[in-house]
């Protein structure tokens, strides 16, 4: 079997070479192995910012990424508008029997689903889908839609389409590299993901001032209190582009730290924190929440962005007003934190083991 794997989010986008980028061994990059494995013709399908293609073998499969001819035309209408017209071509030449599109949202992901020819198309569904985002032109194309969790499925129910198109795939965790780690749990809190305003992390850093609490963040530089000027300025952008001071930020006591980690350095985060707070107004899968499980860290968060998350390992708020007493009172019950850590990764194991995963992905191509 032919099976193509694209992602039109391109590694660029990430700030990542693509090198490192097929390094990620995320939920995709694992799926693409497995098949490769298995014995089936894989491709891998994406973006650069060079002139000219650039063409990898990978763990058994065919990675290729096409330059992009506009990339100072990055966004229409909120969508990626990135044009790679030899990627099109490459894959009606490739012709696919199976064509997973990762990602909704790209202009690329309507070209090859417009011109996948016989293959049976999957577009996987990253975040929590929209009424405006369902009615985005890759949804028609597609001939399955994969859901990351129930609300996702509901909304898209809701939203019309037909539940013969539609299916429920959860991801989860690495549980063999997310794992607990005999490490000291040294942060009050840990939390994950970039610093827009809708993961709304600016309330964990109030949080963390008004309670003086100790507090790793990864994945960004927070700025503001409790750094001083000079540690924003050192940790600037414009620093940290021309290869200075890219390392850790801390605050001057160094009870609070933040810093961009490599995937491979992620689990040291996550088990250096007594509990991850993921205030995200909207998710789709929420990697993060279900990498510190898999750790052995329970979480909080927002009902309406992790509807999935089970009391016996996370709590979940209808608003963001009752954050501070939550926190603080799980804080102060270091028993109940270990023994919420301890069901949060066997939930996980239970439910969303990568072999669950490819085994439903086998399905789903016969």
């Amino acid at each position: 079997m032919r099976i193509a794997f694209t992602q039109f989010t391109p590694p660029f986008e990430h700030g990542l070479s693509e090198t490192a980028y097929l390094a990620y061994d995320d939920w995709y990059a694992k799926l693409r192995r497995h098949f490769a494995d298995q014995g089936h013709t894989v491709a891998f399908v994406s973006q650069t910012r060079r002139g000219e293609l650039l063409q990898l073998s990978w763990q058994g499969y065919q990675a290729l990424f096409f330059p992009v001819i506009n990339p100072k035309d990055r966004q229409h209408d909120g969508r990626l508008w990135y044009q790679s017209p030899a990627a099109a071509a490459w894959l009606k030449q490739f012709q696919p029997d199976i064509l997973h599109v990762v990602g909704t949202g790209s202009e690329m992901a309507v070209q090859v689903l417009r011109e996948a020819g016989q293959a049976i198309t999957f577009l996987w569904e990253r975040t929590m889908p929209s009424a405006a985002s369902l009615a985005w032109p890759e949804i028609a194309c597609a001939d399955y839609l994969l859901q990351p969790n129930a609300l996702a499925l509901q909304t898209a129910l809701a939203a019309g389409l037909p539940r013969e198109r539609l299916f429920l795939l959860p991801l989860g965790a690495d549980t063999e590299t997310f794992r607990p780690l005999d490490l000291p749990r040294r942060y009050d809190l840990v939390s994950s993901g970039n610093l827009s305003s809708q993961k709304q992390y600016r309330f964990v850093q109030q949080l963390v001032q008004k309670h003086n609490l100790s507090w790793l963040h990864a994945g960004g530089y927070v700025k503001g209190k409790p750094y001083r000027r000079l540690d924003d300025w050192l940790h600037s952008h414009h620093l940290r582009r021309i290869g200075l001071f890219r390392g850790l930020k801390q605050s001057p006591d160094g009870r609070v730290a933040s810093a961009r980690f490599s995937h491979q350095r992620m689990p040291e985060v996550y088990n250096q924190g007594q509990l991850l707070v993921h205030p995200s107004i909207k998710e789709g899968s929420a990697r993060a929440v279900q990498e510190a499980l898999a750790c052995a860290t329970p979480v909080v968060g927002l009902r309406q962005a992790l509807p999935w998350v089970e009391p016996e390992f996370g709590l979940l708020l209808d608003s963001l007003d009752a954050l501070e007493h939550t926190v603080r009172a799980l804080l102060a019950d270091r028993e109940r934190l270990a023994a919420m850590g301890r069901a949060g990764r066997a939930w996980l194991l239970q439910n969303h083991s990568f072999a669950k995963l490819a085994a439903r992905i086998e399905e789903l191509h016969h």
